[in-house]
């Protein structure tokens, strides 16, 4: 699936899902912004990467991708509301 739809932020967000259960921290951050930044109106990739970096990031993480996301203003996503 990612080689067949690597523009897709729906797949790219999955990748980063599994990076994260498989603990692998710092793959798992690249694959969360390279969603939000293919798709910045997709609000499930925000709320992962938030998630992510309230559980593994600094607080200075935590803010930017928090304040990126403001901006983003993003309006779709199926658990997004």
């Amino acid at each position: 699936a990612l080689k067949a739809c690597d523009n897709d932020a729906h797949v790219i967000l999955a990748v980063s899902r599994l990076f994260w259960r498989d603990r692998k921290e710092e793959k798992a951050r690249s694959w969360c912004n390279r969603a939000v930044t293919l798709d910045p109106d997709l609000g499930d990739a925000w709320g992962n990467y938030y998630a992510f970096e309230l559980q593994h990031g600094t607080p200075e993480q935590q803010e930017e991708v928090l304040r990126r996301c403001v901006a983003a203003d993003p309006h779709h996503g199926d658990e997004w509301t």
